[in-house]
Protein backbone atom coordinates (compact mmCIF):
# COMPACT_ATOMS: atom_id res chain seq x y z
CA UNK A 1 0.00 0.00 0.00
CA UNK A 2 1.08 3.33 -1.30
CA UNK A 3 0.48 6.54 0.60
CA UNK A 4 -0.11 10.19 -0.89
CA UNK A 5 -0.50 13.58 -0.11
CA UNK A 6 -4.08 14.94 1.19
CA UNK A 7 -4.55 18.69 2.32
CA UNK A 8 -1.02 18.29 4.23
CA UNK A 9 -0.60 14.85 5.76
CA UNK A 10 -0.04 11.45 4.22
CA UNK A 11 -2.98 8.85 3.53
CA UNK A 12 -3.34 5.40 2.66
CA UNK A 13 -3.60 4.48 -1.24
CA UNK A 14 -3.97 1.01 -2.99
CA UNK A 15 -4.96 -0.11 -6.89
CA UNK A 16 -8.01 -1.78 -6.86
CA UNK A 17 -7.29 -2.79 -10.66
CA UNK A 18 -8.94 -1.79 -13.91
CA UNK A 19 -7.52 1.48 -13.36
CA UNK A 20 -8.71 2.22 -10.06
CA UNK A 21 -7.04 3.72 -7.03
CA UNK A 22 -8.84 3.89 -3.32
CA UNK A 23 -7.57 6.64 -0.87
CA UNK A 24 -9.03 7.01 2.69
CA UNK A 25 -8.73 9.72 4.23
CA UNK A 26 -10.04 8.57 7.54
CA UNK A 27 -13.65 9.26 7.23
CA UNK A 28 -14.32 8.92 3.27
CA UNK A 29 -13.09 6.64 0.43
CA UNK A 30 -12.06 8.36 -2.38
CA UNK A 31 -11.98 6.14 -5.59
CA UNK A 32 -9.50 8.08 -8.18
CA UNK A 33 -9.43 6.89 -12.12
CA UNK A 34 -5.57 6.30 -13.60
CA UNK A 35 -3.55 7.83 -11.56
CA UNK A 36 -3.90 8.17 -7.23
CA UNK A 37 -2.08 11.34 -7.15
CA UNK A 38 -4.59 12.65 -9.64
CA UNK A 39 -7.78 14.89 -8.23
CA UNK A 40 -8.97 15.22 -11.66
CA UNK A 41 -11.41 11.98 -11.76
CA UNK A 42 -12.39 11.01 -8.38
CA UNK A 43 -15.51 10.58 -6.34
CA UNK A 44 -15.87 10.06 -2.79
CA UNK A 45 -17.45 8.01 -0.89
CA UNK A 46 -18.91 8.17 2.65
CA UNK A 47 -19.00 5.28 4.84
CA UNK A 48 -23.11 4.93 4.41
CA UNK A 49 -22.43 4.95 0.74
CA UNK A 50 -19.47 1.97 1.27
CA UNK A 51 -22.07 -0.36 3.07
CA UNK A 52 -24.83 0.30 0.15
CA UNK A 53 -22.00 -0.72 -1.94
CA UNK A 54 -21.11 -3.60 -0.25
CA UNK A 55 -24.85 -4.75 0.24
CA UNK A 56 -25.44 -4.27 -3.55
CA UNK A 57 -22.27 -6.12 -4.36
CA UNK A 58 -23.70 -9.04 -1.55
CA UNK A 59 -27.20 -9.41 -3.80
CA UNK A 60 -25.73 -9.56 -7.02
CA UNK A 61 -23.60 -12.45 -5.52
CA UNK A 62 -26.60 -13.95 -4.84
CA UNK A 63 -28.26 -13.60 -7.99
CA UNK A 64 -25.33 -14.90 -9.80
CA UNK A 65 -25.25 -17.81 -7.39
CA UNK A 66 -29.26 -18.27 -8.21
CA UNK A 67 -28.18 -18.08 -11.80
CA UNK A 68 -25.30 -20.54 -11.70
CA UNK A 69 -27.25 -23.22 -9.29
CA UNK A 70 -30.07 -23.20 -12.12
CA UNK A 71 -27.68 -23.72 -15.44
CA UNK A 72 -25.94 -26.25 -13.53
CA UNK A 73 -29.44 -28.22 -12.71
CA UNK A 74 -30.74 -27.61 -16.97
CA UNK A 75 -26.92 -29.40 -17.75
CA UNK A 76 -27.84 -32.16 -15.43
Amino acid sequence: METVEYEGRRIPATYLGDAVYCLYDGFNYWLRLNDHRSEECQICLEPSVIENLINFIKQCSKLREKDERKESSNLA
